[in-house]
């Protein structure tokens, strides 16, 4: 086999190549280098920041006194730090929140008519929300926003002892649940599906409450039983 010689390349050539190919694999590897770096900077920082966490939290008493508004309610350290991404867990956690120096209260400059919903929410996952009026339910979400607490997500909100959600374990196919398991939407247009309520008791009787939102055109039938 011949080869014509504008089709090799010469040793030169190969030697440039290479030079070429280790000077970036070099480069690269100076910026893997220092990205490590950076890295391990801020590993250590955030290491810091949590044993600063911890040390804060660790110097506030572990009965804890609020002054909401004027209105003086008290709590467990444990209740108010049980969930980390809340207003109790970032201020305890800070060093900068401290009690008064006379009543030895940690002062909260908000209404106090609601605020026990969000230590009931705090120590036992949820709240009853069922005797609040309309006006309240908007004052609350204004509140709970500043506390930053979903207090809505898991709470009972039961207007005259009927439920209004549906069981998410009793749902047949091409039906998926919203907005707490308040709405049910029908994926699939074609064929038939069923869906329970959760039981409620309203003067002894089992009560559902439906509001249908939208139905496509043609023809539908609705069952409802108890």
């Amino acid at each position: 086999m011949n080869l014509n010689t504008d089709q090799l390349l010469s040793t030169s050539d190969l030697e440039k190549e290479f030079s070429l190919a280790s000077n970036h694999l070099l480069k690269l590897n100076a910026v893997v280098e220092n990205k490590l770096k950076e890295l391990k900077i801020k590993e250590e920082w955030f290491k810091e920041k949590e044993l600063q966490i911890e040390e804060c939290i660790k110097k506030a008493s572990d009965r804890i006194k609020l002054n909401v508004g004027g209105k003086i309610f008290e709590s467990s350290k444990e209740t108010l730090i049980c969930k980390k991404d809340t207003f109790f867990y970032a201020m305890l956690s800070s060093g900068i929140w401290q009690p008064d120096e006379k009543d030895g209260a940690y002062f909260i400059d908000r209404c106090p008519k609601l605020f026990h919903h969000f230590l009931d929410y705090l120590r036992y996952g949820e709240c009853d929300l069922s005797n609040l009026t309309e006006f309240e339910k908007k004052k609350l979400k204004v509140e709970a926003d500043f506390y930053c607490i979903d207090l809505f997500s898991n709470s009972v909100a039961i207007n005259n002892n009927i439920i209004d959600s549906f069981d998410l374990n009793e749902i047949g196919p091409d039906i998926t649940l919203s907005n707490s398991n308040k709405t049910a939407t029908k994926i699939n247009k074609a064929g038939h599906s069923a869906l329970v309520g959760k039981e409620g008791v309203s003067k002894g009787k089992k009560t559902w409450k439906i509001k249908i939102d939208n139905i496509n055109s043609g023809s539908h039938w609705i069952c409802i039983g108890v």
